[in-house]
């Protein structure tokens, strides 16, 4: 079956069968472009999130683009750069990388954490202490510990927690339409 977006012939056979063979687990270990869909799976869950988030009216980065920044470890690799020059409302996507705490950080609209930043967590969560920052990780616990949406992985499909309470704390509104999407945290630690 061949359909098009935008002008482009895309074919939904190859894309189910890459999918299928992604998950079918356990035959092989995990090749690397396996990583690569899941992080563009990813990549593509930063950008919808703008579309389901209200950034408080006294924040969201400064300057005329909207700042996505990961903290850590890339994983990502190329898959976040295809973000780049979006529209965010009206806003261009920029993507910043920060090997390490930077205080540039604090003025992302989305900061993804690496699970490299595990160790410095409570002292990062603490830094952005209710800035008007949209904090996503992917790693155990992270939403318990402050982050504000969660990445995790599920009958093999990417899926995602929220920790509600920081998430107010920070001054988001979240889409109904989103929170439906996700596990909701009402007992997280922050």
């Amino acid at each position: 079956m061949i359909r098009f977006l935008k002008n482009k012939p895309i074919c939904t056979t190859g894309i189910i069968a890459a999918i299928l063979l992604l998950y079918q687990g356990g035959v092989l270990a995990e090749p690397a472009w396996a990583s690569s869909v899941e992080y563009r799976v990813k990549a593509a869950f930063l950008y919808n999130f703008t579309k389901f988030v209200e950034w408080p009216t006294h924040g969201g980065g400064t300057g005329k683009a909207f700042q996505i920044g990961i903290l850590g470890e890339d994983l990502f690799g190329s898959e976040i750069e295809g973000l780049a020059g979006k529209a965010v409302g009206d806003r261009i996507l920029k993507v910043n990388r920060y090997p390490g705490w930077n205080d540039r950080a604090a003025n992302c609209d989305i900061l993804f954490i690496s699970k490299s930043q595990e160790r410095d967590l409570k002292e990062i969560i603490r830094r952005l202490n209710g800035s008007p920052v949209l904090t996503i990780g992917d790693s155990t616990d992270y939403a318990r510990r402050g982050v504000i949406i969660n990445f995790f992985m599920e009958d093999n499909k990417v899926r995602f927690e929220i920790n509600l309470k920081q998430a107010q704390r920070a001054g988001f509104k979240i889409s109904s339409r989103l929170l439906k999407l996700a596990v909701i945290l009402e007992d997280a630690d922050k």
